[in-house]
């Protein structure tokens, strides 16, 4: 178990340090596929098995973004949808909704899990922060996906209330390559 902590916290530093160090890329993204992927990298946990994933997709338009940088946000923040679910709740889900435009993609992932306390919400993208001294994350997640929204120039929110769940609503601007004219 510390060697698997040992082994997100360096998976954690290196994201950080690449997102610092490289400039975005911009490429065709299919969110379906990428959801997909990051419930796929989390299914070997034993609380992945209980949650329902739902995923709505309004896609007018297409989306051009930076792969590596949204599976690292979608990762982050479905690994703590699933690690944070409440025990006592019968029917634990992760809802994903995507509605993307030429200007934007809003992305918003709900849960109905333990929730933040109100007091903390505001401390949660802070570097090494972690919600109680249960918590086996690095306190890193969150804060990286914090420096990712920055560098793709979106914003995220949350709200949240203790027992209630949580929602993350991200704004990513849309990169749609330029046509050049011949």
């Amino acid at each position: 178990s510390s060697i698997l902590k040992l082994d997100h916290f360096i998976e954690d530093i290196i994201d950080y340090s690449r997102n610092s160090r490289m400039e975005p890329s911009a490429e065709l993204i299919d969110f379906n596929e990428l959801i997909e992927e990051s419930f796929q990298h989390l299914k070997y946990s034993p609380l992945a098995l209980r949650i329902k994933k739902i995923v709505e997709t309004i896609s007018n338009e297409p989306f051009f973004c930076d792969k590596r940088r949204l599976m690292i946000i979608f990762n982050n923040l479905i690994s703590n949808a699933i690690n944070y679910q409440n025990p006592l709740e019968k029917e634990p889900f992760i809802k994903v909704e995507i509605n993307t435009t030429l200007e934007n993609s809003c992305i918003k992932i709900h849960d109905n899990g333990i929730g933040i306390d109100a007091e903390k919400i505001e401390k949660i993208f802070n570097m090494f922060y972690r919600g109680s001294s249960n918590s086996t994350g690095s306190g890193l997640g969150l804060y990286i996906v914090k420096e990712i929204i920055d560098k793709l120039n979106g914003s995220i929110e949350v709200s949240s209330s203790k027992n209630n769940g949580t929602t993350f609503t991200l704004t990513i601007p849309n990169h749609p390559p330029v046509a050049s004219n011949p």
